[in-house]
This record gives structure tokens, sequence and C-alpha cells, in this order.
């Protein structure tokens, strides 16, 4: 029996999203370090139910949440049940599997600004977005450089069932849409996604020709190092674009 579900809906790209190389277009000469490897930092990755139901675009953000909590020196971190709640804002009902239709990523992050992700009895926000060329693998790095993850939706095909590290198979039969969190990459050009409570090794022709959407997350965290980083990033466009998807920088 296989033991994974998926749940990410075709992309949806809001025209206001901000794109991470408008905002600093210093991003796209950026050098990334040769290699960044987070595996040790986190002693358990969150499965949050994606083994059963289709939540893995909720999955995807609370295990950012747990890797952003836990490089801050912050214990807390999403409980399941607080991963099925944000799901069920979507039209999830537990118990009723005809509900279990997915979300897209559009859908959670403005959600997740707007009202917030549960954790623990309280309320993380983001902050804010921007879209990340992901046919650019070092603009990638970079942005896991400096943001600590990027928010990814794959389409996956059959051979990802089995595959121990993810391989593009052309002319392989579709899967479906799955979202994981980007947190690492390699000198050997491979990466590293967070799946199904795994560390997933994907290969760079994986990564060219499966992935469909990449995002930065922004908190006050990740904004001050790009700042600092980028002399040209644009808190002005940046802030524009946000109140235009229903947001507000604080």
């Amino acid at each position: 029996m296989l033991n994974k579900c998926l749940g990410r809906k075709p992309a949806v790209f809001h025209p206001a999203t901000p794109r991470l190389a408008v905002l600093a277009p210093s991003t796209l000469y950026y050098n990334p370090q040769p290699q960044i490897m987070r595996a040790s930092e986190i002693p358990s990755w969150l499965m949050g139910q994606n083994d059963t139901i289709g939540d893995c675009t909720s999955v995807a953000i609370a295990n950012i949440l747990l890797a952003r909590n836990t490089w801050a020196a912050h214990t807390a971190y999403p409980t399941t049940a607080d991963i099925v709640s944000f799901y069920e804002r979507f039209g999830y009902k537990p118990g009723n599997p005809l509900t279990d239709q997915g979300a897209t990523l559009l859908e959670c992050m403005q959600s997740w600004m707007k009202d917030g992700y549960p954790v623990r009895g309280q309320t993380n926000k983001l902050l804010g977005f921007a879209a990340v060329d992901f046919h650019n693998l070092n603009l990638l790095k970079t942005a896991i450089e400096i943001f600590g993850d990027v928010y990814l939706g794959v389409n996956l095909t059959v051979a990802q069932q089995t595959q121990t590290v993810w391989n593009y198979v052309p002319n392989d039969q579709e899967w479906g849409g799955h979202s994981v969190s980007l947190n690492s990459f390699a000198e050997d050009g491979s990466f590293r996604v967070v799946t199904w409570a795994e560390w997933m090794k994907v290969t760079p022709a994986f990564m060219q020709n499966q992935v469909q959407e990449a995002y930065v997350l922004l908190d006050a965290a990740s904004i001050r190092k790009a700042k600092t980083t980028f002399n040209d990033w644009d808190m002005a466009a940046l802030a524009q674009s946000i109140k235009s998807l229903g947001g507000e920088l604080a």
C-alpha cells in the first residue's frame, strides 16, 4: 500500500505577486555558497496526515515553520491538528473523503497572510511572499541561502512513488501535483526537499523538468536579511504588491 498522498492543485499566479528578481535584480548575480545542508538541524520532520489526506500544501508550510523556529531556537511548531485545521479552510471536512480536494499554493499563502497559521493555540502570520524563477537553479540556491527555504510546487510522476532519489524520467505516467519545502543543496548540484516526513534528495533534472512554482515566504527576519544582503531591495514595491494581495507589511 502506498502511504503517500499529494494535494497540490494546478498553479495559480496572481498578477500582483512580486518577483524576487524584480524586488532585487542583484539576486540574479549573487554567488551563493557551494553547499547548504540542513538535515542535522531538524531532528524529525512532520507528516501532518499527508500519508492519508491531500494536505501537502499545509504540511509544507508546517515544515517551513518547524525549520525556522528551530533555527531561531524557538520550540513551538504546528501540531498535526494545526496542519489539518489549516487545510480545512479550503473545503476539507475530516471524515468526508469527497471534500479532500487539495489546495493551491496561492490560496494557502494568502490565507496565511490574512488569517495566520495555527501553532499550538497561537497564530503565525506571513508578512508576504515573492515568486522565484524556478528555471534558474542558481537563483533558487540564493533564495535558500538568504530566506532559509522555498515553498515549492511540483508535478510528480509514477516513478517518484518508489524512487529514493527523485529524478526526472521522460515520458513517465503523471501522478499529480505535490507541495514540498526546499531547504538545501549540495556541491554535486542536487537539492533537498522535505516530503512525507523525510528529507529527499532531488536531481537537477527533476528540478528543471518537474517544478511548477516556487516562492520565498517573508517574515521580519528574512526581510531584514534581504535588505542587508541586497542594496537594491525594493521595500516600496514589495509593500505595494503585498497590499494588492490583501496583506500589509508591518
